[in-house]
């Protein structure tokens, strides 16, 4: 449940840091923005499947530890985006590629959640357990928002990002 959050932290945190402060700062449009949102998506999506080859190789155990330290080091990445870059191309630029690797990153998480299932839960509690998956998506999705702007006012958007990487 904690990586499934942590993994819709991942989806939503740049949506909030965007458009509280790096839209901004780094003269970047919300066109060339949404770029950066679907860099993340598209490199998830793209990623899925071979996440599955993993962990069926692997272990589902052995992709959540890569999504889990992937997302914590890339996450506080994003904290480093646009730092001393001289333009906004520059810093956009940045974002696109730590976004594109966080997406990599995050693409175990719902077919290695969805395998632990049946290795760990008995049969007659898999409804339940996919069910507290998805509770703790939809409460990532409810209250992150919340969470990240306050993170943002008390601390800055960067220092923001290096904390959601530190807790991951």
């Amino acid at each position: 449940m904690a990586f499934c959050f942590l993994g819709h932290v991942n989806r939503l945190s740049m949506r909030v840091a965007a458009d509280e402060r790096l839209m901004a700062q780094f003269s970047i449009s919300p066109t060339k923005m949404g770029t950066v949102y679907t860099a993340f998506l598209v490199a998830y999506m793209l990623c899925m499947t071979p996440g599955g080859w993993v962990i069926d190789r692997w272990g589902p155990k052995k992709a959540l530890i890569f999504f889990g330290v992937g997302s914590a080091v890339l996450e506080a990445c994003t904290g480093l985006g646009g730092y001393g870059m001289a333009t906004s191309a520059m810093a956009l630029a940045s974002f696109l590629m730590i976004r594109t690797l966080l997406g990599v990153a995050n693409a175990p998480l719902h077919p290695g959640t969805s395998r632990m299932i049946p290795l760990w839960i008995p049969v007659s509690q898999h409804g339940w357990a996919n069910g507290l998956l998805q509770g703790a998506a939809g409460c990532c999705i409810a209250g992150v928002s919340i969470i990240f702007v306050y993170l943002i006012d008390w601390f800055e958007w960067r220092w923001a990002f290096f904390i959601l990487g530190a807790v991951m």
